[in-house]
């Protein structure tokens, strides 16, 4: 909703805020697409270094400073790089709800909840495309981008409470168990998304020793492909 609320003001935004004449939205669109081209080429190294949760909470960060630049902002050179950033924030945002969906949801069901998140997500840039419009006409042209910059700053802090003091873990199937203990040679390749409680000493970083996991007195619960296992 956010988004679609300033992605609707954006061809104004770009003539009248920036003065970027005819060309500015062109433009704009094109430096965030060079943007997602970087993103999808260097996510494989992300995700290797990165747990899925903190892609998605960095991107969030991300796309709420990008609302509160855009509200602020006069210079095209500002908005360009801002633009850029922001699409390698969609292309990995993008490929990490795929990732999410297909590791949560069993495989008979993926259609239909894919669906589901289609429509959620295109009814919301709909909904926001009408707020943004409302709002730019009632209130002048940056409101919309104020209303992004608030709807993100809101998630952002549910996200932190709704954490409740846990930790995103990465933890590499092969580094838990031997090879032959796993159901099958596939499952080396995936990534296994782990959550313990943040407090616990042995936690410094995004990854862990299988024998500091098996350690671990808090409990600890895995999601892999099989969507099945569940340790404590």
């Amino acid at each position: 909703i956010t988004f679609g609320a300033s992605w609707s003001v954006l061809v104004l935004f770009s003539q009248e805020r920036l003065g970027m004449g005819n060309i500015g939205f062109g433009v704009l669109s094109a430096v965030a697409a060079v943007g997602g081209l970087l993103g999808n080429a260097t996510y494989p190294w992300l995700e290797r270094h990165v747990s899925l949760a903190n892609i998605m909470r960095y991107g969030l960060v991300l796309e709420t400073v990008t609302h509160l630049i855009f509200a602020i902002t006069t210079s095209p050179i500002v908005a360009m790089i801002i633009m850029f950033f922001f699409g390698i924030h969609e292309a990995n945002w993008a490929t990490t709800a795929m990732s999410v969906r297909q590791r949560a949801v069993p495989n008979e069901l993926l259609g239909r909840v894919g669906g589901v998140y289609q429509v959620a997500m295109m009814g919301g840039l709909v909904v926001g495309s009408l707020i943004g419009g409302l709002l730019a006409t009632h209130f002048g042209l940056l409101a919309p981008y104020w209303f992004g910059f608030i709807g993100c700053a809101i998630m952002l802090e549910a996200a932190r409470i709704l954490q409740n003091g846990q930790v995103d873990i990465v933890i590499e199937p092969s580094e838990l168990f031997g090879e032959t203990e796993l159901p099958s040679s596939p499952l080396l390749a995936d990534r296994w998304l782990c959550a313990v409680d943040a407090r616990n000493p042995h936690i410094k970083k995004n990854t862990i020793s299988r024998k500091k996991f098996l350690e671990l007195p808090h409990l600890v619960y895995g999601i892999g492909i099989d969507r099945q296992l569940n340790l404590a």
